[in-house]
């Protein structure tokens, strides 16, 4: 297993609401292809970040592990992991989305840096 098949693991591990997602890109590819799912994840957590804007603290929780496992990975994790997180969640990210100021309120100083260096800030 490759670190970022790994990394996608721990994520689908750590935040359950991913399972139905992680099932579809299975049955879709027959395989992960971790650039390809976390490109997914990330539409998802813009419609976290939108249902969840108006709601509890709760209804926050899952978008909010998700950035903190993603701010996590760009701390500490091998450079394939950070570079997957780069290419295939920051850059999939769209500031018009309605769900967008909420996933980026969740970002730490690892993900505001990166973030910034491909210009979006």
């Amino acid at each position: 297993m490759t670190e970022t098949e790994s990394f996608m693991h721990s994520i689908l591990r750590a935040i359950p609401g991913l399972s139905d997602l992680f099932r579809e890109h299975e049955a879709e590819y027959g395989e992960m292809l971790p650039h390809v799912l976390l490109a997914d994840v990330t539409r998802l957590a813009l419609e976290w970040g939108q249902e969840a804007h108006a709601d509890s603290v709760i209804a926050r929780a899952p978008l909010e592990s998700l950035v903190e496992t993603l701010e996590q990975a760009m701390q500490s994790g091998p450079e394939s992991v950070r570079e997957l997180v780069v290419v295939s969640f920051l850059e999939n990210l769209d500031w018009r989305d309605p769900g967008f100021a909420l996933v980026k309120k969740c970002f730490g100083p690892s993900l505001v840096g990166a973030w910034t260096r491909l210009g979006k800030a």
